[in-house]
């Protein structure tokens, strides 16, 4: 869109909120002329990430949308990662802090494999640890390795807590599956959410959002 086409865009959603200028100015902090001037075509320079984000919640469209349409792709394809990785954490019950707890249950025979699997992206130096993984989070975009690398983390620290004692003796054929959070859901059973059995149309849920974080994968699978 160009700045014409997008003020019009802005526009046709106030009015379907039945908002004025003014009353949209006053919830976001900005006054009736300058969002005119958006609406018309005037401003040179597409609004800014900051007011966009302000727009989100009396507008009701989602944040993504909008840095998509002013030509922020490359934010909006950032935040659309980050808010589905989101939901699928919250979806399976994982935390950060819940991982980095996690991370001593784990094998360190078992987290050097990873190490190695995921060196390609992330250095030849990378190490599994809370401060790498805060690091690679916090990375603006974050690659998108970072969040299939959190996943099974968490599918294998689930298995180790299973297995107690014993994992370390546990044949290393039985993991393969924990490095492909896909083939993890499809194998383990009583998955939980917050005490609640997750169905099979939570299983699927998941999925559809795994597809959303990983297109290239899909790419490969398809090939």
């Amino acid at each position: 869109m160009n700045v014409q086409q997008f003020g019009a865009y802005l526009k046709s959603l106030r009015e379907a909120k039945g908002l004025t200028l003014t009353q949209l100015g006053d919830r976001i902090g900005y006054s009736n002329p300058y969002l005119s001037q958006i609406e018309t075509g005037k401003k040179k320079n597409m609004p800014s990430p900051e007011l966009l984000e302000k727009l989100v919640e009396p507008l009701d469209v989602e944040y993504a949308d909008l840095m998509a349409a002013a030509g922020y792709r490359k934010l909006a394809d950032t935040h659309k990662y980050r808010q589905a990785f989101q939901d699928l954490l919250d979806i399976l019950g994982i935390d950060l802090d819940g991982i980095v707890q996690a991370l001593p249950v784990i094998p360190r025979t078992a987290l050097k494999r990873l190490e190695q699997e995921y060196r390609p992206f992330f250095g030849d130096d990378f190490e599994i640890t809370p401060d790498s993984l805060q690091a690679l989070l916090q990375q603006d975009p974050p690659k998108v390795e970072i969040y299939k690398l959190i996943g099974q983390l968490e599918s294998m620290a689930g298995q180790f807590r299973t297995i107690g004692a014993d994992a370390k003796k546990t044949d290393t054929q039985t993991l393969e599956h924990l490095y492909d959070i896909g083939k993890s859901l499809q194998y383990i059973d009583g998955l939980q959410y917050n005490g609640h059995l997750l169905t099979d149309q939570d299983r699927q849920r998941i999925l559809g959002m795994l597809k959303l974080l990983f297109p290239q994968y899909e790419e490969q699978a398809n090939d």
